[in-house]
């Protein structure tokens, strides 16, 4: 099972939310979804400064 793998969005939210990381477990394995936490773009946030321990920055892609 894929876990922290990220992929590209597909929904029709893609511009603010470009990608998503998957987080299911193998506890939950017999969902028939998955859980993802949508990763947004520093644009998508407001000037105010953010907690690093809640707002992680990552670079995806380079």
């Amino acid at each position: 099972m894929a876990r922290f793998d990220i992929y590209n969005n597909p929904g029709k939210n893609e511009g603010n939310i470009p990608f998503l990381v998957e987080v299911q477990s193998n506890v939950i394995s017999g969902l028939a979804t998955r859980i993802v936490i949508p990763l947004r773009t520093l644009t998508g946030f407001s000037t105010l400064a953010l907690p690093a321990d809640l707002f992680p920055t990552i670079t995806v892609n380079g």
